[in-house]
């Protein structure tokens, strides 16, 4: 099981009291560029990036720039503000370049759209030195031994949300908005496909363009998935859990569908249980990394995840070139004395 991968977090970066005093121009500007997306049909998730982006911008604008209205920013305050989250906050180039897109996408808005006002407006961000971007984090890589052993660990515990919400990352590699949509009906016989080995969903969310994104269903294999979602079948009868949604948080005593910021802290607390940096892509890298190992083509791979090229299995695919090598030789090996 591989190391930690170093995460940096920030809180204090806006509040609804500081977001108040931020110039009203600038509050209107953030809004009417929300708004405008939205009839570009941007997705829920991108509006809510370019949302809270903007306001850590012009909250930071607040503190350290006097304020000043968006229009009349210079390209030094731009660089101002680059510096401060790379040296203050110690943000990586990733985060830096989303900053620097979503900055220059409202500047793009302000000379398409507000010309009549603003005529003399120019996007001064892009002219701005690009920012490499470059990984700096280890990834976390688990095959499906690491997986078992955390899962199995969880659920004698008495964690069983938490270990069934693990083993159905494992067994579909979904994304995490991807699982916060999968209901408890889904989890049927009606549902098992191909002999009873996996279960297929309805048509659900997935990454893509528009506010519908792309429209898939989602494949189980509901060998590895089943165990521990009965357990967790169990648990919620036991709690009287009427929720229709799989994964569920209790709030003003009762229980409503978990959402993405759930899953970021039960994937802290596994790895501030088991010394590794988990997250939700790991296990979507291992279930790519399984199916590959025990010899499923690529192209089912891809299938299975409504990829559009089959290049996107290599991207996901963990296995080392010396595992890879050593596979293929066994086998000849074996071949060869028979």
């Amino acid at each position: 099981m591989a190391g930690k991968r170093k995460t940096v977090y920030n809180s204090n970066l806006t509040n609804d009291a500081e977001w108040k005093e931020v110039y009203r121009g600038n509050q209107k500007l953030t809004r009417d560029f929300i708004n405008y997306c939205i009839s570009m049909d941007r997705s829920p998730a991108t509006l809510n990036q370019y949302e809270q982006q903007l306001k850590v911008f012009f909250v930071w604008n607040l503190r350290e720039n006097y304020n000043v209205s968006f229009i009349q920013l210079k390209k030094r305050d731009f660089v101002s503000f680059f510096g401060y989250g790379r040296n203050e906050l110690g943000w990586s180039s990733s985060r830096l370049a989303s900053f620097r897109y979503v900055l220059s996408s409202l500047s793009n808005y302000i000379e398409r759209i507000l010309d009549d006002e603003y005529p003399n407006f120019k996007n001064l961000v892009k002219v701005l030195e690009p920012i490499s971007v470059e990984p700096i984090r280890e990834k976390t890589v688990l095959n499906a031994d690491d997986i078992e052993r955390i899962m199995k660990e969880l659920s004698e515990k008495g964690e069983y949300q938490e270990a069934c919400w693990m083993s159905l990352l494992f067994s579909s590699g979904m994304r995490k908005a991807e699982v916060a949509q999968m209901k408890v009906e889904y989890f049927t016989k009606n549902n098992l496909i191909f002999d009873g080995l996996m279960y297929r969903t309805p048509k659900i969310r997935t990454k893509g363009k528009g506010s519908r994104g792309k429209q898939v269903p989602r494949y189980i294999f509901a060998y590895t998935f089943d165990p521990y979602f009965e357990k967790w079948m169990e648990e919620r009868e036991k709690l009287g859990i009427k929720c229709e949604y799989l994964f569920v948080v209790k709030r003003g005593g009762e229980y409503v569908p978990a959402t993405i910021p759930t899953f970021n802290s039960w994937a802290k607390r596994i790895s501030e249980k088991f010394d590794i940096d988990f997250y939700n892509h790991a296990c979507r890298h291992a279930w790519c990394t399984n199916l590959k190992k025990r010899g499923y083509p690529q192209s089912v791979i891809q299938k299975l995840q409504n990829w559009a090229t089959a290049d996107m299995v290599s991207i996901y695919d963990d296995t080392t070139d010396e595992e890879e090598l050593g596979d293929f030789f066994s086998k000849m090996s074996s071949e060869d004395k028979e």
